[in-house]
C-alpha cells in the first residue's frame, strides 16, 4: 500500500516520565496470552483524552519496529484532520472507502514517524453506525490484517452512540480509557457492561488525567500522568 505523507511528531511529543508509561502500556498488551492485533482504544464520554493515548500508543508500538496503524474510526467528531492541517479535499479515510469511493491506499497516510500510518475518519457520513457494522468495514479490517502488525482504532465514547458497540467484536480486544475525578463509577460500569454484551474483550484500562497532589499516596513511582491496569488491579 502507498501512502500520502503527513506530520504528527509535533503532535506526540512527552516527557520522558510519560514515555516509561507508554512503554509499560505496550509491554502489557505484548504480555497478553494472546497478543491483540486489532485495538479497539474507547472510553465513557468525550473529554477523557482517548485519542491522544491512541495516537500515542501507536507510536511508542511503532518504535519498536512493528508495523502500525491507527484508525479513525470516530466519523461524528473527529479532531484530527483539523489538527493535521488536511483540506476538505484530502480529507478522504474509512467513510469514503466503506461507502466504495476510495480504495485503502488513497486512504492512508504515512506520518514522519517510522513505521506509523493513520488512515482518517473520512467524510462524515449520515449512517455511521450502519457503516461500521458492514461487510466492507470487516473486509477492510481483514486487509489491514495482513498489512500491519497492529491496527489500533479509536473510536466514539460509548456512551455518547453505539459506534463501539457495534465493532467491538470485530476487534481482538478493547482499551478503555478512563480520566480521574471526571466519570462515575456508575457510567464506567455500563459502558465496561455494553462492551461485554457487545462481544468485546476487554483488555484492560488506562487511567488518564491523574493529579498527584500527594505523592506520598502513590508512593516514589507515583510522579508520573498515565498508568495502566488490568481492570481489577493497577501496575506503576
Amino acid at each position: 500500500m502507498e501512502a500520502k505523507k503527513i506530520e504528527v511528531k509535533k503532535y506526540i511529543s512527552i516527557s520522558a516520565r510519560l514515555k516509561e508509561n507508554y512503554k509499560s502500556l505496550r509491554a502489557n498488551i505484548d504480555f497478553c496470552k494472546n497478543v491483540p492485533k486489532v485495538i479497539l482504544i474507547t472510553s465513557s464520554i468525550p473529554g477523557e483524552g482517548k485519542s491522544t493515548v491512541s495516537l500515542r500508543l501507536a507510536n511508542e508500538i511503532a518504535k519498536s519496529r512493528k508495523k502500525v496503524l491507527m484508525m479513525d474510526c470516530d466519523m461524528r467528531k473527529s479532531r484530527w484532520s483539523e489538527l493535521f492541517g488536511i483540506s476538505r479535499q484530502d480529507k478522504k479515510g474509512v467513510s469514503d472507502f466503506l461507502a466504495g469511493k476510495v480504495s485503502i491506499s488513497d486512504a492512508l497516510w504515512q506520518t514522519d514517524e517510522p513505521n506509523l500510518y493513520i488512515m482518517l475518519s473520512g467524510t462524515t457520513p449520515p449512517n455511521p453506525a450502519e457503516l461500521l457494522g458492514s461487510e466492507a468495514f470487516t473486509k477492510l479490517l481483514n486487509a489491514c490484517r495482513q498489512e500491519f502488525d497492529y491496527v489500533l482504532i479509536d473510536a466514539p465514547p460509548m456512551a455518547s452512540v453505539i459506534d463501539p458497540a457495534v465493532i467491538c467484536s470485530k476487534c481482538d480486544g478493547v482499551l478503555f480509557v478512563i480520566a480521574s475525578d471526571m466519570v462515575s463509577c456508575r457510567i464506567v460500569r455500563r459502558a465496561l457492561q455494553q462492551i461485554e454484551r457487545a462481544g468485546g474483550m476487554i483488555l484492560g484500562a488506562v487511567l488518564n488525567k491523574i493529579k498527584f497532589s500527594n505523592r506520598a499516596l502513590y508512593g516514589t513511582y507515583g510522579t508520573s500522568k498515565y498508568y495502566y491496569s488490568n481492570y481489577s488491579k493497577y501496575y506503576d
